[in-house]
């Protein structure tokens, strides 16, 4: 299946904003994490802000040119780090419609990701996904990612 993506880098396409809140309703289920849409837009718009360096891919699958669903999408910021010596990408969140899974919808949307971060002079891209996660891990491994083992530490505010 041949996919085409669209990026979102403002909320100067609020059709485009709005056509990935059930995507992301699914992920928040799938996730154990109870958001309402009108939460979720509120985070999409406060993301896509001017001053923030935050993007989003947006996945289509060209096998059906009418389609209007989002078969997946991917959120990415652009991070400064010393460690990186300049700029790299921090996949935040990449999911596929469930519909639309083992179609290459996920793989189409990484190697985007890849690109992008090699055109705009990004040093490397780093996310995290559960240990548990086995098709996450086996998606960037197919791209030559690093499975590290880590302690994520977080504290809401």
């Amino acid at each position: 299946m041949a996919i085409r993506i669209i990026e979102i880098s403002s909320n100067d396409r609020p059709d485009l904003v709005e056509s990935i809140i059930s995507l992301l309703l699914e992920q928040m289920k799938v996730l154990g994490k109870d958001h309402s849409a009108e939460e979720i837009r509120s985070a999409v718009i406060n993301a896509l802000k001017p001053e923030s360096r935050g993007l989003f891919f947006i996945a289509y699958g060209d096998d059906n040119p009418t389609e209007t669903e989002p078969a997946g999408f991917c959120f990415i910021n652009i991070c400064s780090g010393i460690e990186a010596g300049g700029d790299y990408v921090w996949i935040n969140e990449i999911h596929t419609r469930a519909d639309r899974r083992s179609q290459g919808v996920g793989l189409a949307l990484v190697k985007h990701v890849i690109d992008w971060g090699e055109k705009n002079n990004c040093r490397y891209i780093a996310g995290i996904t559960s240990l548990k996660n086995r098709a996450a891990r086996n998606l960037f491994a197919h791209y030559g990612f690093n499975d590290n083992q880590v302690i994520w530490l977080d504290k809401t505010l």
